[in-house]
């Protein structure tokens, strides 16, 4: 079972994994951009996105690399 998980973040279903999260990612940024389009701007919605992915990038090169140590 172990062994399985680790499949999951280090091994080839890592790509399913990132699709998975691109996907969510946009429905989840639809939702939110309707939701905040009445609050914000258009162009400052656009920087709290640009920004959310570039963390969530980082953090997930990050995890991947700590993971890649660990072997």
């Amino acid at each position: 079972m172990l062994e399985e998980i680790k499949e999951i973040f280090t091994g080839r279903h890592t790509v399913f994994g990132l699709f998975a999260s691109v996907a969510g990612g946009s429905l989840m940024s639809r939702v939110l951009y309707d939701w905040l389009d009445g609050v914000l701007h258009k162009s400052e919605i656009f920087f709290i996105g640009l920004l959310l992915f570039i963390l969530g990038g980082l953090f997930f090169h990050t995890f991947h690399q700590d993971i890649i140590k660990k072997k």
